[in-house]
């Protein structure tokens, strides 16, 4: 016995804290292949986190009832900003919001009085609560009133709301099965063994699975030591009252004490190791379930087995050494009475089994039936609401909502840039599926930053801008129709023989010039020989000075119509110049704009590929790119025929400035003639001089001869071009008729393009397109950087929830988020992409899952497990059968009922606690399979006696023992009410009535009526 107790003591000394271990490995671990956990990981590639690394998301909230002043504001964003630079602190991550407008939007509330900063602690070589301990003392300069919150805080204080619980649920427990044990006993020294076996027994198992836990990793949660209080005070004080009462009798039939503990051991003591073996059986399976939380309640089996440790060597050496004085004070040694209840029911039911067999199902059936399963996951509704954690959600609820207080991410990675318009496209189609989904408030991403549509990116608005640019190109594809066919009428009109007719007068005014400066040059030679003659030749002077006045002022005339004439030809191939570039400068605009037509009928086809194939689109675009052709082909021609008019211009120019000047020094020629006739008095006296200044004037025509043979060469080539130009303009004339037909058919085209882009802005299309310069927009590039990850292959979306988080409504959305984003990327190029959503609801979703798919793999791994030891222990097929059919009724009735009290007594509409089906069936099943085995032993006990007769017997004497282990049991497990936990009373509140059920109903009505309804059929067998 000493040896025990120093185990005890060494466990206890090498064993960790377990409600510190608790806290750090006691929370649901979702696996890795959930929906939720793959969106945790592409989150940590998105922030650039380490693999593996261990970071929690927390929430500040700062609130002030009057409204956050900005001497507030400034101080709160001063201290927020020191988190980070605090190594202490062990924060990684602060969104402050004071100063950045969107932030700013998005985390102060309208009315100014809550704020909220978003960080991440890093936990891997600290705690979470010593951080957050950390965090509160370094806020405490800041008056206003401030909580963390956030889904690890609340789940943290969770677990040691629970914890609390347990405490309290410990002393009530031990109180309570103090009580019972003496009103059973009559004696104080049985109660007390029995809580030093079950004390041993608790301690070295907490001891050793906390070890097991740190060590080895093994698995635990918030309920593991609640769970070994209920059974271990439960089914060990049921075994240890087996015992002393089996114990207590055969006293009496021995006369020595060692003889006594053997045949007690040989018969009760067989009864406890089946029953305990058939316990471990049951939760050991429990170890193959791939939930942590559902393993965490294997550690059952450990203590169970110590349990019998402690019952094959603590136990009996407490009755070797105490023998009879463990029932003190009672002298007459003698054992339980026979139970009357049981024996009255067992009697009724072997005489008619049917009738009290359907009783049984009647009874328990019906209400089995009706439970629907439901379950909720608000984790915050079960923790105190003192808790800083609880205080900090509810502010933020009732400021912003309870979506925004806790949101939902949704995910994408891809192997690709992400940034590019068509993946961008996706990216709103998936906004937009999210959006449409029910429960979804409001989604924020790459494409709506702010929630919102942006409406210059979607098609339908597009197609109402490039309508209108369509309108205007109409408008002014008329006009340059209009234009044209003015050009072509006036080329009509230019393009006539007048032309070459004038240049031909030019030549020949040009050749009689020459003409008549040969006959002056003669004329001038004439008048000098007379002067020089002298007086003799005066009337010869005379005469030839007549002559030379007529033929000077004739030539003056000519010369200048001449010059005249050349003058207007000048401007009006100045005129058809200028004509000719502006309707170049004309089809150079035609040519863009039809490019831009062009571009946008591709970019049509490309949003629209039905449009590729529509006969009205090719149509159009061979018209666009038929027009485009003659007008590439006329501005060509312009240009050359803009060259030849270029050439002749400066030509005709030459040869006007050459005109001048011969019209100039005619001008002379005539002012000096008109001055030798007004002198003709006093010729004599000029006569030298005059002969000098003909000599003079004669020097200078062979001159102007030579300048009037260059204007004469001149025209010649200007005729030249001229032809050539005519022949030009017909070809031009040709070519605007044909662009003016052009412009006609590409004006039907776009008349029909903006009547189906106006058809399309009406529709209910929303399909998004962003353009190239869009994404080199610096606020569309701030929305990118908000959105996706720094080498654009993760996509982000912050999604609302219209439900408070942690609502079963929340979960149903964000699996239908999972499921319409399934469908809409189904045979697309991002199908094989990662996806997923992460946050409170998405966890709670994947744990719903979880719940359900364990739950019912480990239920069948459980039973198969009892069942076959039932088998081995009974040597019979029917009897596990009975008994797991008994179980399973008592489970589903009292499931159901617990459900109703709660929902209609206490207002719990969302139904039970996640973790009662699961915990309270598997506790159900192992205790009512204890109390099945201890009814069946004793029933087998009795196997020389008819079998109707054999049951009745057992009732009759296991009852009292049964109905006193399950008063026990209502007690301990009714210790939990205190620890105001939801989950450990519902959990309490299914046991309780399942227990009742069994020992009222299914115990002594159920199984003896199956048991005699057998026996019927074997003898009706028999006798046939």
């Amino acid at each position: 016995m000493p040896l025990i107790f120093i185990a005890v003591f060494l466990l206890q000394t090498l064993s960790p804290n377990y409600e510190e271990l608790v806290v750090q490995k006691g929370s649901p671990q979702i696996p890795k292949e959930y929906n939720s956990q793959q969106a945790l990981e592409i989150l940590d590639r998105y922030n650039e986190k380490p693999a593996n690394s261990k970071e929690d998301s927390l929430v500040l909230v700062f609130h002030d009832e009057k409204g956050l002043t900005d001497a507030q504001l400034e101080k709160i964003s001063t201290t927020v900003d020191g988190l980070k630079t605090n190594e202490q602190l062990y924060v990684t991550d602060v969104q402050n919001p004071i100063g950045d407008d969107f932030l700013e939007s998005q985390l102060l509330s309208e009315d100014h009085k809550t704020l909220t900063v978003p960080f991440s602690v890093n936990v891997e070589n600290k705690k979470l609560e010593d951080i957050r301990n950390s965090i509160d003392s370094y806020l405490q300069p800041i008056d206003t009133e401030h909580y963390i919150t956030g889904g690890s805080a609340i789940t943290e204080d969770n677990n040691k709301s629970t914890q609390e619980g347990v405490s309290k649920s410990e002393w009530v427990t031990i109180l309570f099965i103090v009580v019972v044990l003496i009103i059973v006993f009559r004696s104080p020294v049985a109660p007390i063994v029995s809580l030093l076996g079950i004390g041993i027994t608790y301690l070295s198992s907490l001891s050793l699975i906390a070890i097991l836990g740190e060590s080895y990793n093994f698995p635990l949660s918030i309920i593991t030591q609640s769970f070994l209080i209920m059974v271990l005070f439960g089914i060990g004080t049921d075994y240890l009252i087996l015992l002393f009462m089996r114990f207590k009798e055969e006293l009496g039939h021995h006369e020595s004490t060692f003889s006594a503990i053997a045949a007690t051991y040989k018969t009760a003591g067989k009864t406890v190791y089946y029953s305990a073996f058939a316990v471990i059986v049951g939760f050991s399976t429990l170890f193959l379930s791939g939930f942590n939380v559902f393993r965490s309640a294997g550690a059952v089996a450990v203590a169970v087995v110590i349990l019998l440790i402690v019952l094959s060597t603590f136990v009996p050496a407490c009755m070797a050494i105490l023998g009879q004085k463990l029932f003190w004070p009672i002298k007459k040694v003698q054992g339980h009475k026979e139970n009357k209840f049981w024996h009255f029911l067992g009697t009724y039911a072997v005489r008619k089994p049917v009738l009290f067999a359907v009783l049984a199902v009647v009874i328990t059936l019906p209400n089995a039936m009706l439970y629907n399963g439901k379950v909720s996951y608000d984790t915050l509704s079960q923790v105190d609401p003192s808790y800083d954690s609880v205080k900090g959600f509810n502010i933020l609820q009732d400021a912003f909502s309870p979506g925004k207080a806790m949101p939902a991410t949704f995910v994408l990675e891809s192997n690709h840039d992400l940034s590019d318009a068509q993946s961008l496209a996706m990216i709103d189609n998936i906004t937009e599926e999210i959006a449409n989904t029910k429960g979804v408030k409001q989604v924020y991403s790459a494409t709506r930053p702010q929630s919102e549509k942006i409406k210059e990116f979607y098609v339908q608005n597009q197609s109402q801008t490039i309508s209108n640019g369509l309108e205007q190109s109409i408008e002014g594809i008329s006009e340059i129709q209009d234009g044209l066919g003015e050009a072509s009428s006036r080329l009509k009109d230019e393009n006539t023989p007048s032309n070459a007719q004038d240049i031909d007068q030019l030549l020949q005014g040009t050749k009689a010039i020459n003409e008549n400066l040969d006959k002056l040059s003669n004329g001038l030679t004439s008048i000098e020989a007379g002067m020089r003659k002298g007086e003799a030749g005066a009337s010869q002077i005379t005469e030839g000075m007549m002559q030379l006045e007529n033929s000077s002022n004739e030539l003056s005339a000519s010369t200048l119509q001449v010059l005249g004439g050349y003058q207007e030809l000048y401007t009006g191939l100045s005129t058809i110049s200028d004509q000719y570039s502006s309707t170049a400068k004309s089809l150079s605009a035609t040519l863009q704009l039809v490019d831009a037509i062009q571009s946008y009928t591709d970019t049509l086809a490309q949003k629209y590929t039905e449009l590729q194939s529509d006969s009205d689109m090719q149509q159009l675009n061979g018209s666009i790119k038929q027009l485009k052709a003659s007008l590439t082909e006329i501005s060509n021609g312009l240009a050359t025929l803009n060259g030849k008019y270029t050439e002749a211009l400066v030509n005709l120019k030459a040869a006007n400035d050459g005109l001048a000047k011969i019209a100039d020094g005619q001008k002379q020629i005539s002012s000096a003639t008109a001055k030798l006739a007004a002198s003709e008095k006093s010729l004599e006296d000029g006569l030298e001089q005059g002969a000098n200044g003909q000599a003079a004037v004669i020097s200078q025509i062979p001159q102007l001869q030579v300048g009037l043979d260059q204007l004469y060469n001149g025209q010649q080539s200007m005729k030249t071009g001229i032809e050539s130009l005519t022949t030009s303009l017909g070809t031009l004339q040709t070519g605007l008729d044909d662009s003016v037909d052009g412009l006609n058919k590409v004006n039907t085209g776009l008349a029909d393009a903006k009547q189906y882009l106006d058809e399309l802005g009406k529709s209910d299309t929303s399909a998004f397109f962003a353009p190239e310069e869009a994404l080199k927009n610096a606020d569309f590039k701030t929305a990118l950087n908000n959105y996706l990850s720094e080498d654009k292959t993760i996509a982000k979306w912050t999604i609302i929830l219209s439900d408070n988080p942690y609502s079963m409504e929340a979960i149903d959305t964000v699996n239908q988020i999972n499921t319409n984003v399934e469908y809409l990327l189904e045979g697309t190029e991002f199908q094989s992409a990662k996806y997923g959503t992460a946050g409170v609801s998405a966890d709670n979703a994947a744990l719903n899952q979880l719940n359900k798919s364990e739950f019912t793999r480990t239920v069948i791994f459980m039973l198969i497990g009892i069942g076959i030891i039932l088998v081995i222990f009974f040597r019979s097929i029917l009897l596990p059968i009975y008994v797991i059919i008994s179980l399973v009724l008592a489970y589903f009735t009292s499931i159901n009922l617990t459900e109703w009290i709660y929902q209609f007594g206490f207002g719990h509409a969302s139904g039970t606690e996640w973790a009662v089906p699961f915990f309270s069936f598997i506790l159900l099943i192992a205790l009512g399979v204890d109390y099945s085995i201890f009814l069946l032993m004793r029933f087998r006990e009795y196997h020389n006696e008819p079998p109707k007769v054999a049951i009745v017997k057992a009732l009759t004497h296991m009852g009292s023992v049964i109905m006193s282990a399950v008063i026990i049991l209502i007690g301990t497990f009714g210790a939990l009410y205190p620890s105001n936990v939801a989950v450990l009373m519902q959990l309490a509140t299914v046991v309780i009535i399942g227990l009742i059920i069994l020992v009222l109903v299914l115990l002594p009505l159920f199984i003896p009526s199956l048991i005699a309804l057998t026996l019927r059929k074997r003898e009706a067998n028999e006798n046939a």
